[in-house]
């Protein structure tokens, strides 16, 4: 039995619920990679801007943000316990791309974004199930805009983002305030063109959350999620490009594939 659970795990359950047997309740750990470096040290470089722009209104000076992303790259690389997957790439390429990435969002987006709060945890009861979903918000504009931040290779999809489970964990922890009617939420991905080496501006999505999108998610989403994981009931993927030895730390040890080919 369980009395909380933190998103991250919810999302590892609806995309694969052997993974999340693989690693929640057996305890299996698999070697970072790429992206999730680079997405460490992305957000460790906004922190370090955001949370003084919260006093100052102003961003620093976008060497010293790059100083202390270099920081962090050193300080999360040694906490990879589990080791490193680096896929054919040179370390010292993944963080050059990491910090031109940092260096085009302080230049082109950072200077329009004024941050109420930075890294906030929320916390949503799930209904009937005395259970709390944990997590934590990049970021949340004096506007009261919610604003996520991700590093990627290709454009993310609109529709997609209007469909993101993620957003809705937002809204749902912010409707919790009678007064709040409705909860604008966005997501900046900035990205790298990996066969131009071209860093593009970065891409703005947007999406809003009302009480019946919350309530609906919350019901026919994440209580039957729980509920499977109360249960003991870990089904498989089967297939997308999520269920491959590139993107999936499990593929070389989940028996439905036999292994890793």
């Amino acid at each position: 039995m369980i009395d909380h659970i933190s998103f991250t795990q919810i999302n590892c359950m609806l995309t694969c619920g052997r993974k999340y047997w693989f690693q929640y309740v057996q305890g299996i750990k698999t070697p970072a990679t790429p992206s999730l470096i680079r997405g460490i040290v992305f957000h460790k470089g906004m922190e370090h801007n955001f949370r003084q722009k919260i006093e100052t209104g102003r961003d620093l000076p976008i060497e010293d943000v790059l100083n202390a992303a270099k920081k962090a790259w050193g300080k999360v690389l040694s906490e990879q316990r589990t080791g490193i997957d680096w896929q054919d790439q040179a370390p010292s390429d993944v963080r050059d791309q990491t910090m031109r990435l940092i260096a085009i969002y302080m230049e082109r987006q950072a200077p329009f974004v004024m941050p109420r709060s930075v890294e906030e945890e929320f916390h949503v009861m799930l209904p009937g199930l005395d259970i709390e979903v944990t997590g934590r918000i990049d970021l949340t504009t004096v506007e009261e805009i919610i604003t996520d931040y991700k590093t990627a290779s290709k454009p993310a999809s609109e529709l997609e983002f209007q469909d993101d489970l993620q957003a809705t964990m937002y809204g749902a922890w912010r409707l919790t305030d009678p007064a709040v009617q409705h909860v604008d939420v966005q997501q900046h991905v900035v990205r790298e063109d990996p066969k131009k080496s071209e860093i593009r501006n970065p891409q703005i999505l947007k999406t809003t959350r009302t009480r019946e999108d919350v309530e609906w998610s919350l019901q026919h989403q994440l209580v039957p999620c729980v509920e499977q994981i109360r249960a003991g009931i870990f089904p498989a993927r089967n297939g997308g490009w999520q269920c491959s030895k590139k993107w999936c730390g499990c593929w070389s040890i989940c028996k439905v594939r036999g292994g890793a080919s």
